[in-house]
């Protein structure tokens, strides 16, 4: 499939505003463009299968942000995987002479800018689907109260220049496996709203250094270890202490590489049951779980059928929802409540039709989580055989 816009020297496509990315996503149900009090419009995921990202746009809806016309306003980092977690980011696929930056993999929560005037006057901050969630919140206050006021020039200063700074926010009160004993907000990447490209690491460097802003820690050190697959078999298996690194290559492009260390305290090797894959699809975590597994040689494939399965009922529950809210909304609460409630249709999912009308995103993953989980997913243990692959 072409995809009008896409720059032949990068593997990012051109976005003005959200016409083209609308009409290349329009049969990814999973995908939704998801309108904000604030009036902006977030483009994410609500679960994400093995072929959810298969393309160009699909791989920018992890946040990535319009204003009410449809202009671009936020880029936040496209989706990239883990080392060995697909046939493209297998080690020998790989082309490891073009690395041009490696940095510490934080463990944390990506905040990005956005030029959308909020408390922060030119621009909010908001998490990677929200400008609310609690570590959107905190890393608010963090810019308005810290002491440097370095944060709100350089994030002015990028807001100026049409580009999103994105960040990792860690806190001991958000903390995730990785303890970290202060509030922190540290700059990752530099992005250009339109063509997706990402400010190369001198910039970056100079940029951090002039309005002093913490920069990730590069891992220049670590060049060596892509000589040979051993070299990065060692790096994971006997690095401790830290989650891992991330690679990024001249194209624009990163792979993940997390440390065995990481993995075991996450515990990812322990979902072996159907209805711990399915937890993990809700929690997240899938992409390091089959990155593991295919590294030990195990074969993923009925892992993706479970994943496959999960997306697919969500986006049902969803679609019912939006449905039902769109026949009914033009009806005032307590007619509405009525209509769909147990004096009236009892639509199964009213609580999160009851959340829709209100003006809230429903909670469509712990709708699943508390009601369909259990019943549709069993404690089976999953038979992993040796892939293909591995044996090729």
């Amino acid at each position: 499939m072409t995809y009008i816009g896409l720059r032949s020297d990068l593997p990012f496509p051109i976005i003005v505003n959200d016409v083209l990315m609308r009409e290349a996503l329009k049969d990814k149900p999973e995908i939704r463009f998801m309108e904000q009090d604030n009036g902006t419009v977030v483009c994410c995921y609500l679960i994400s299968a093995e072929d959810t990202f298969n393309g160009p746009y699909a791989a920018e809806a992890r946040g990535i942000t319009f204003d009410q016309h449809g202009k671009i306003i936020s880029r936040n980092l496209h989706k990239f995987f883990n080392l060995n977690q697909r046939p493209d980011t297998l080690f020998e696929n790989l082309d490891w002479s073009t690395v041009v930056r490696i940095m510490d993999k934080r463990d944390g929560s990506m905040i990005c800018t956005v030029a959308h005037p909020g408390e922060l006057g030119s621009y909010s901050l908001k998490s990677k689907k929200s400008f609310t969630s609690d570590v959107a919140v905190q890393a608010t206050k963090f810019i308005k109260s810290h002491n440097n006021s370095g944060y709100h020039e350089l994030c002015s200063y990028l807001i100026e220049a049409n580009k999103t700074g994105i960040f990792e926010w860690t806190s001991p009160v958000a903390r995730i496996v990785v303890a970290y004993p202060d509030d922190g907000l540290t700059l990752l990447h530099v992005r250009d709203n339109i063509t997706g490209e990402y400010m190369h690491q001198t910039e970056l460097a100079i940029l951090a250094s002039k309005h002093n802003v913490p920069l990730v820690d590069t891992r220049s050190e670590l060049y060596d270890i892509f000589e040979t697959s051993a070299g990065v078999k060692r790096y994971i298996e006997e690095t401790e202490g830290e989650e891992g690194i991330v690679v990024q290559f001249a194209s624009g492009d990163m792979v993940k590489i997390k440390t065995d260390w990481y993995m075991a305290l996450h515990q990812v090797m322990t979902f072996l049951r159907e209805r711990d894959i399915a937890q993990s699809v809700l929690d997240e975590t899938l992409d390091d779980t089959k990155a593991q597994l295919v590294g030990q040689g195990c074969n993923v494939a009925e892992i993706n059928e479970i994943e496959r399965k999960v997306v697919s009922r969500i986006t049902e529950i969803a679609d019912d929802v939006v449905f039902a809210w769109s026949e009914h909304k033009h009806l005032d609460r307590k007619n509405f409540a009525i209509k769909l409630g147990p004096a009236g249709e009892n639509h199964k999912y009213f609580g999160l039709l009851m959340q829709k009308y209100s003006g809230k995103e429903p909670d469509y993953k712990g709708f699943f989580e508390k009601h369909c989980l259990a019943e549709e997913f069993s404690l089976r243990q999953l038979n992993l055989l040796q892939s293909v692959a591995e044996e090729e």
